[in-house]
């Protein structure tokens, strides 16, 4: 087959605004704004062969003339000079073109022609290479991250793996190799990578600033989202339906969907998308839940017509369990049971002041309907279920505990009568953030040090999912603490634990310090990593892998129940709350009520 070149002249015409732009360090540009149109066949392949380079070139290629980049702005000025390509001759020359003046070693040419020779390194003791401890760009500097992205110094004997180029086909009949190595020269120091901080007034109304958010943001959950053999996601798929959808988005709100869906489609419990300068929305003062294959009321604040247990059967005219699983599709979760609580806490959100209207059926009167008008005035998050006070003795020995209300303090002031106890029933039922030394509580449950589940840092040197290394060492490991408490303890969980809560839940899995009653929980632990995006949109992720102590997996399997406990309308209705009563039979009926336990751990 014949062996295409860019010819001089050529090279010449499109290479130079692109030395120019490198040059610059993309400071000046100012993409001229285009209207929504729909990606051609062509131009599809196209800019998913630039997304695969572009992911390739900024992450691992470890060239000095890289460094400088701003990735934000080159990945809008490239997309309409990468988009128009008619043929794959043309595509590979405007790719070349594009990353010449930053990244000289790459190779692209055409799939099925015979390769270019690769680069040779010249003789040298010292290699260049990326070295990425999860994904360490952040550009927020209230941001505090354990992650790390650096270039290293290696010897070549170290860096061995990486002084093969990497070879890969792009799409749309082109193909690539790209160094992932270079020779250092002693006489120079690196160079600082450039922040990507656009200087360009970027804005999602712009169609390049949408599809070069996809682009990046599909590339950095690619390779520095550390689940990829556990969530089994068709990833080209996902690109590709996202370039399209973007290219024809109209407006902010549209391209929000667009963003959302791409992460939802990494199966995150912290997968999520912020919007520049959205006010925050509001709900009607109900907390709804999903039982029984329904959207009933759990928990009102007695402004609305609206009582414990009714159904919502439509929203602004529209079937109420279609919009539920319209709103599904937008919230990433590794487990159903988290994707459906984010969607329900926001099914009804809106813009301050703003009315819905709805129709539910009353439980009192099955079969019947009744219209209403409800009011966003409550942040998502406020309303619970009813509970009891955050540390209380809600029968004779036995203790209730709210893990979500309570602080270190509140705990340390009720220890003497914990210890007393002959059951303490804890409730962690959402997200323990007032407690800052989970150590102060688990110490008292246990004869031996207990160890968290393992915590593992990605580091990634290749795009090779397969040359991924974990590095631990950020474990937990709590000592005993006096006094301990004998009483039998009881936890209530469900698909709302997530993240810390599930930390703490994992230890008390793992060394049986007490029965687990309710459902399962969300299934996703580990710190979280961010990345600002062109526009202003920021985009989360969890960037660390987590297992459970024994090496299982944690990651959409969460935290089982010992004792499972789903609540049903009927219980909804009449007030009750389902879980907390079944742990009281179970404390009531297993120990008498002098104190006296068998309560054993690990």
């Amino acid at each position: 087959m014949k062996k295409h070149r860019l010819t001089p002249l050529l090279l010449f015409v499109v290479l130079l605004p692109l030395l120019t732009f490198a040059e610059q360090n993309t400071s000046s540009v100012k993409p001229k704004a285009r209207s929504p149109k729909a990606l051609t066949e062509r131009g599809k392949q196209n800019l998913v062969a630039f997304a695969n380079l572009y992911g390739y070139v900024r992450f691992f290629y470890p060239g000095d003339k890289a460094a400088r980049v701003n990735w934000d702005e080159f990945a809008i000025h490239a997309i309409n000079e990468i988009e128009p390509a008619k043929t794959p001759v043309e595509l590979a020359n405007a790719l070349t073109a594009i990353f010449a003046p930053v990244a000289p070693e790459v190779r692209v040419y055409l799939t099925g022609s015979r390769p270019p020779d690769s680069p040779s390194l010249v003789d040298g003791n010292q290699v260049v290479v990326w070295k990425h401890m999860g994904l360490g760009v952040v550009k927020n500097s209230s941001f505090s991250s354990p992650y790390l992205s650096q270039r290293a110094i290696e010897s070549r004997e170290k860096a061995i793996s990486l002084l093969t180029s990497y070879r890969a086909a792009l799409s749309g009949g082109v193909s690539c190799i790209v160094p992932l190595a270079l020779p250092k020269d002693n006489t120079e120091p690196l160079v600082v990578p450039a922040a990507s901080t656009s200087t360009v007034s970027s804005s999602a109304d712009d169609r390049a600033v949408r599809l070069a958010d996809v682009v990046i943001t599909w590339n950095i959950i690619k390779y520095f989202y550390p689940y990829s053999d556990t969530v089994h996601v068709d990833w080209p798929s996902a690109l590709s339906e996202s370039l399209s959808s973007a290219a024809g988005n109209t407006s902010d709100a549209e391209f929000s969907f667009t963003l959302r869906k791409l992460v939802a489609a990494s199966h995150d419990g912290h997968g999520n998308v912020f919007e520049r300068g959205h006010s925050a929305e509001l709900v009607p003062p109900v907390l709804w839940t999903w039982t029984e294959g329904q959207i009933v009321a759990l928990n009102t604040d007695g402004k609305t017509d609206v009582q414990p247990g009714d159904r919502l059967i439509s929203i602004d005219g529209s079937p109420a369990l279609e919009a539920l699983s319209r709103e599904e599709t937008l919230w990433s979760g590794a487990t159903e049971q988290w994707v459906r609580y984010r969607a329900l806490n926001h099914l009804l959100a809106r813009s301050s002041g703003s009315a819905i209207q709805v129709e539910i059926e009353p439980f009192a009167q099955p079969g019947t309907r009744k219209s209403l008008s409800l009011s966003c005035t409550e942040p998502s998050y406020i309303l619970t279920e009813p509970r009891p006070s955050k540390i209380s003795e809600v029968d004779s020995g036995i203790y209730y505990v709210d893990l979500n209300r309570i602080t270190d303090e509140d705990f340390s002031k009720q220890i003497d009568q914990l210890a007393k106890a002959s059951a303490i029933i804890f409730d962690m039922r959402g997200y323990p953030r007032n407690i800052q030394r989970p150590f102060a509580i688990l110490g008292h449950l246990t004869h031996s040090e207990l160890t968290s589940a393992q915590f593992l840092v990605p580091e990634i040197t290749t795009p090779d999912p397969k040359s991924v290394v974990l590095h631990g060492g950020g474990d937990w490991h709590i000592p005993p603490v006096s006094p301990y408490l004998p009483a039998k303890r009881f936890f209530l969980v469900d698909g709302r634990v997530i993240s810390y809560a599930e930390s703490i839940m994992g230890i008390v899995e793992y060394y049986k310090l007490g029965e687990i009653v309710g459902s399962t929980t969300a299934g996703t632990n580990g710190n979280v990593d961010q990345y600002v995006l062109p526009d202003g949109y920021k985009i989360t992720w969890t960037g660390m892998k987590v297992v459970k102590q024994d090496g299982a997996t944690h990651h959409g399997v969460g935290i089982q129940p010992t004792i499972p406990v789903s609540p049903s309308r009927a219980g909804i209705a009449a007030g009750k709350d389902e879980v907390l009563e079944r742990a009281l039979r179970e404390a009531r009926q297993t120990y008498s009520r002098s104190g006296v336990s068998t309560s054993t751990s690990r």
